[in-house]
């Protein structure tokens, strides 16, 4: 395809931003085309102009003035947001001027890994959580400030080397709530149930929508590009999302993404993630973008890279490598191979280079710190327990805790025996160790607590040790 011929001449920003000249094609879209300029912004960065097809209307002009007195640092962190409007040599409105972002790669590019491979070839999966959870903190951002993007989908973002996610395609958005300030695109795949089949033009949506789409786009960042609608025989995408028949429903394409590689959604995603796409995508109470942010989060920081491969990780929990094993059922090549830390020629600080999206700490200190904290909750949960009335009722729920402190137990002797696989022997007898320790702590606490009520101390005394030093 040839590149459109650069528009000529000196076009001028009616807003103040001065005059401009266009320097060469980038893009093109359904609405216009978008060229580089040969002027900077007020912070000295590159500057870029979409030209439209026609004219601007009057209410499209209104849209964009409205925009861009609206502009915050936070918007113009998130997003390539508009600068300014585009006068033409013959005084016409024909475009606006926004940030020029180089450099960066198309979110749909990532979804996949043949493609992925080929435009950030060293990308981790845990690099990959990072770039879903700052793609979440860019859509709340812009709810926040009250946009709705409306047109969710891979192509409407760019991520940059570092991993922070910008949104373009700005002028499309709904700002405000007039219907003609709505955005009136939408790819059907990236489309809300109850939105489905229906005329978006002129339709005034809410950011309620948006999280369906960014639900969606955050399943495939996760789950090798595989759409959560997709791969019924007998249904198109559009028709499964209005029944809600997604992959972690009671109706499942089949065979699924699980069904090929004998995995189960735990192996990948944290129970947090698991929920909150059954939610997102069977009803119609959806977690907000802040609430993925928050989830992507905790995900991120409970991975393990494996020690065969620290492109691949291992979710809190498991006993085995998820990537590993796809790998190993001769599926496609996933990541690139990046040996063990200890294994490595490289120096460090081109290690620290080729990983600009590290977890920001250790899995070892989250588990300690989340399991230190699951204890103090639970001994002030039991203290509480023995101040309900019903003698029958308090044993029910001593029993359950203590059914919940064992759990506890095998679940951090399940992660250390995933930490240090180097001394397997040495973990298992950690493992009984931590094991019996928290049992017997549970058990002395117990009896500590009906000893000290059956000699008259007063609970009161009691509870207030435990909030105090517990903390």
């Amino acid at each position: 395809m040839t590149a459109p011929a650069v528009p000529q001449g000196e076009f001028i920003g009616v807003m103040g931003s001065g005059s401009h000249r266009f320097t060469h094609f980038i893009a093109a879209g359904g609405e216009g085309q978008v060229f580089g300029l040969s002027s900077r912004d007020a912070s000295g960065d590159p500057m870029a102009g979409k030209i439209y097809g026609t004219a601007l209307t009057r209410e499209k002009a209104k849209k964009l003035q409205f925009m861009i007195r609206q502009a915050t640092p936070d918007l113009r962190a998130v997003a390539a947001w508009p600068v300014d409007i585009l006068a033409s040599p013959r005084k016409e409105l024909i475009g606006f001027t926004m940030p020029l972002v180089a450099g960066a790669v198309p979110l749909h590019l990532l979804l996949t890994p043949k493609t992925r491979l080929a435009v950030m070839p060293a990308l981790s999966y845990i690099q990959m959580v990072q770039i879903a959870e700052n793609l979440a903190r860019a859509v709340a951002s812009l709810h926040e400030a009250g946009v709705v993007i409306g047109d969710i989908n891979g192509q409407n973002f760019l991520v940059r080397n570092n991993g922070t996610v910008l949104v373009i395609d700005c002028d499309s958005m709904q700002v405000g709530n007039r219907a003609d300030w709505a955005s009136g695109v939408g790819v059907e795949d990236y489309i809300a149930p109850e939105l489905q089949g229906k005329t978006l033009t002129g339709l005034v949506r809410s950011s309620h929508h948006d999280t369906f789409a960014l639900a969606v786009l955050l399943f495939e960042l996760l789950v090798i590009g595989r759409h959560p609608f997709g791969g019924h025989p007998q249904l198109m995408i559009g028709d499964a999302i209005r029944q809600h028949a997604h992959i972690l429903s009671n109706n499942p394409p089949k065979p699924s993404i699980f069904d090929i590689t004998g995995l189960g959604p735990a192996d990948l995603l944290s129970p947090t993630l698991i929920k909150n796409f059954q939610v997102a995508f069977g009803s119609s109470s959806r977690p907000s973008a802040n609430e993925w942010a928050r989830a992507l989060m905790e995900h991120r920081r409970m991975l393990a890279p494996c020690s065969a491969n620290t492109n691949h990780a291992i979710p809190f929990g498991a006993r085995f490598c998820p990537w590993c094993a796809m790998e190993a059922k001769k599926l496609p090549k996933l990541f690139a191979h990046s040996p063990n830390p200890a294994t490595r020629t490289q120096t460090a600080a081109t290690q620290a280079a080729a990983s600009p999206v590290a977890p920001d700490r250790s899995l070892l200190e989250t588990c300690l710190s989340v399991s230190f904290r699951i204890v103090w909750l639970l001994l002030r949960v039991a203290l509480k327990v023995l101040l309900l009335p019903l003698p029958a009722l308090r044993s029910l729920a001593l029993k359950v805790l203590k059914t919940i402190a064992d759990y506890v137990s095998e679940v951090i002797a399940s992660v250390v025996e995933m930490m240090i696989d180097a001394v397997r022997q040495m973990i298992a007898a950690i493992s009984n160790v931590i094991k019996v320790t928290l049992s017997v702590i549970w058990d002395l606490a117990c009896l500590l607590i009906v000893a000290s009520l059956k000699v008259g101390v007063p609970l009161a005394i009691l509870l207030v040790f435990i909030e105090v030093f517990g903390k």
